[in-house]
């Protein structure tokens, strides 16, 4: 059982449980994206922007993919953004 402001996390660091009764937020390292691809592998950005080294094998097709998800991620962070502006 996470203790109070902790969450729980897979062995790939993805969110397993989140404690609801949290009030505190506690600022922490910047967290990766992962964009879960059709291959059923995932790619990984890091903080800095930049794209990890698994994305230099991808095929054109491959490529694509991970625009099109970056463009959904975009369009629903602008869409968050614009809810927050009120």
């Amino acid at each position: 059982m996470p203790k109070r402001g902790e969450s729980i996390l897979s062995m790939n660091g993805s969110p397993l449980a989140m404690d609801v009764k949290s009030t505190r937020i506690v600022a922490g390292p910047l967290t990766t994206v992962m964009l879960p691809m059709a291959n059923g592998k995932a790619i990984e950005l890091d903080p800095t922007g930049s794209l990890a080294a698994n994305t230099k094998g991808l095929t054109k097709r491959g490529r694509k993919e991970v625009v099109g998800k970056l463009q959904t991620l975009q369009d629903q962070v602008a869409s968050l953004m614009a809810q927050l502006a009120g």
